[in-house]
């Protein structure tokens, strides 16, 4: 009895150093373990951005495809800075990197953080592209944040901004935590200041914008044209004159304005996350660019917006080139 004992002692432990050796380092992920991806380039003027989610689907089903598995056993632990960082909600890491054979993989496996080659085709392709990437600045412009509640709130305001901010006011820490006034005000838990708005400022290289449906709209005509449309789509006097001071003077002199308010576009490129949640949010971005001639677009359908109960007001804007 004793011998089978020992025997099996002994054929377990091959079996597990057998499957150790054997067993891939590569191991599938789904889309619900991971939080988010960065995309980064490896020359000084690329902008690093978060994956939007179609990108993060993608990648995501192209890691989990990738082929020609061999360990890296003589991986040093450097990390060159071009590449796909795959952020999982355990809080591990899964790097993808322009390096080695086709391209390196770095991650933990049991631990202990092992690299390995691999291939896969459109994500070589996305390597090459991040690496030879030029930095593409669009920037977000004056974003400001109006909170209403019915009743004084204590409110917590996330962004989850594909891109990077330039400036917050207040600063941002991760998130904003105020106490609201039904009036607009606005009280800054961290630095017990009051302030009339949330801004923000930002950068990011999101060129998706649909510009198929807008308005052309001569300079001069432009302050009538946005005091119409803007209370049109629910923003108060207060709101929109705040939004043409801003915008008006870089829009004036231009020979025409193509302008479009994104919708679907600008939720995907800033999703923002307030809590206790709003019973309504109107969020207005307008993306223009300036034309030297007039050019024949479809018009864009403006819906008007109801306030009720604790409301969020939003405005911003890009100017493309």
């Amino acid at each position: 009895m004793k011998k089978i004992i020992i025997l099996s002692i002994i054929i377990i432990a091959f079996a597990l150093a057998w499957k150790m050796q054997n067993t891939s380092p590569h191991e599938p992920i789904s889309i619900n373990e991971v939080a988010k991806i960065e995309l980064r380039g490896d020359i000084p003027s690329h902008v690093s951005r978060t994956a939007t989610k179609a990108e993060l689907e993608k990648i995501v089903l192209w890691f989990n495809s990738l082929t020609n598995i061999t360990e890296n056993k003589e991986f040093a632990g450097s990390t060159p800075s071009a590449g796909i960082r795959i952020i999982l909600k355990n809080g591990r890491d899964i790097s993808i990197i322009n390096s080695g054979k086709d391209f390196e993989v770095q991650r933990t496996v049991n631990l202990k953080t092992v690299s390995y080659w691999a291939k896969q085709t459109e994500i070589k392709e996305l390597l090459k592209e991040l690496a030879h990437e030029e930095k593409l600045e669009i920037q977000i412009k004056k974003p400001i944040i109006y909170l209403y509640p019915t009743s004084e709130q204590r409110v917590s305001v996330k962004l989850d901004f594909h891109g990077y901010l330039k400036v917050t006011y207040p600063e941002y820490n991760n998130g904003w935590h105020i106490i609201a006034q039904p009036d607009g005000t606005l009280l800054n838990i961290k630095d017990s200041k009051e302030y009339s708005y949330l801004f923000w400022e930002g950068v990011s290289n999101f060129n998706d914008w649909n510009l198929s449906k807008g308005y052309v709209v001569k300079g001069e005509d432009t302050k009538k044209f946005l005091q119409e449309t803007l209370s049109k789509m629910g923003l108060t006097p207060r709101e929109y004159n705040d939004f043409i001071v801003y915008w008006l003077p870089q829009m004036v002199d231009n020979k025409y304005n193509l302008i479009h308010f994104a919708q679907k576009e600008y939720e995907e490129l800033a999703p923002i996350h307030v809590y206790p949640k709003p019973d309504s949010i109107l969020r207005v971005f307008m993306v223009f660019k300036p034309l030297d001639n007039y050019l024949e677009i479809d018009k864009q359908t403006i819906n008007g917006f109801v306030r009720k109960g604790f409301t969020v007001v939003e405005w911003g804007g890009a100017e493309l080139h």
